[in-house]
């Protein structure tokens, strides 16, 4: 999932203008260190637009993941299932929840430049060059994430009510 994030914020930065934006699977960091699922881009090279895009391009891969996990279907019958399958759909979700509090957390007023927190640097950007508010832009987010989650979560009752309905023997009735 990881690689998939990564690599989401190195599409969105290509996209929006940064020719020479490249995902590393590892890379050596100057001084010693070393870096697992890495995208570099110049953020000077990017509009506002492609700053903001990038920052949640991660986020979006991620999210098109899950949804794309929840909805591919082969007939009446899922092409995945079984446990595993939950696993990744919810690691995906927890994504979105956990950049969505890591920004609403941090007071970006205090934040001098982008700080590698996806959410916090989306609204870094859009208050320190967008001119926003940061109570709006967080309500914004708050607003979004949750619309977003309900429905993600009827989306994922409705498929599974509808597998129960589909296949009595899965759900443990006999017709």
């Amino acid at each position: 999932m990881l690689n998939v994030h990564e690599l989401g914020h190195t599409v969105f930065a290509q996209l929006f203008g940064d020719a020479s934006a490249v995902y590393h699977l590892y890379q050596h960091q100057p001084g010693g260190g070393y870096c697992l699922g890495c995208n570099v881009y110049d953020p000077n090279a990017l509009s506002l637009t492609g700053n903001l895009a990038v920052t949640v391009g991660g986020l979006i891969f991620t999210q098109m993941l899950a949804l794309g996990l929840i909805f591919v279907r082969s007939g009446d019958r899922y092409c995945f299932s079984g446990p595993l399958i939950h696993i990744l759909i919810g690691v995906c979700l927890l994504d979105m929840v956990f950049q969505t509090f890591g920004g609403l957390a941090r007071n970006v007023m205090h934040q001098p430049s982008l700080s590698g927190i996806d959410m916090a640097d989306f609204i870094y950007l859009a208050v320190n060059q967008g001119g926003m508010g940061q109570g709006t832009v967080k309500l914004a987010i708050l607003s979004l994430s949750l619309i977003y989650l309900v429905w993600v979560v009827r989306a994922l009752r409705s498929r599974y009510l509808y597998e129960k309905k589909a296949d009595p023997e899965r759900s443990g009735r006999t017709v």
